[in-house]
């Protein structure tokens, strides 16, 4: 899935697990070892990218 995953502050972004939080539209809650707000905006893109693709 992730070949190079980006750091924050030295350390690297690990996502724990994924859940739906919603249907109408469909909302995935992302869990990671990071706070939403300190994970890159480039990468919250590349995420959302790459699970639309997997579920369209």
């Amino acid at each position: 899935m992730l070949s190079n995953v980006p750091s924050y502050g030295g350390r690297e972004i690990k996502i724990k697990y994924v859940n739906f939080g919603g249907n109408f539209p469909t909302k995935l809650i992302i869990h990671s070892n990071f706070n939403n707000s300190k994970i890159p905006s480039n990468f919250r893109r590349y995420l959302t990218k790459f699970y639309e693709k997997s579920f369209c």
